[in-house]
């Protein structure tokens, strides 16, 4: 299965499904550290694992969610 469009770019329904899962993300770090919720640094953490876990297929917003969460949580 390849989770890439032509040129390995994303789709821009995948795009959508990202976008979604990141602000989701950013949303509930707010809610439950609003330090560090508003750091760039988590916020790039976020969004790289984010992306990492649609290369390699996934699809869900919210496990793309949950998954970003996870991976920020795991780099502190």
């Amino acid at each position: 299965m390849n989770p890439f469009d032509e040129e390995g770019v994303f789709g821009p329904k995948t795009l959508a499904i990202l976008s979604r899962a990141y602000k989701d993300a950013c949303r509930d770090l707010r809610q439950t550290a609003p330090d560090v919720g508003t750091a760039c640094e988590a916020r790039q953490i976020l969004a790289k694992r984010i992306i990492d876990q649609a290369r390699s297929g996934e699809r869900d917003p919210n496990r793309l969610k949950n998954d970003g969460l996870r991976g920020l949580i795991r780099s502190r």
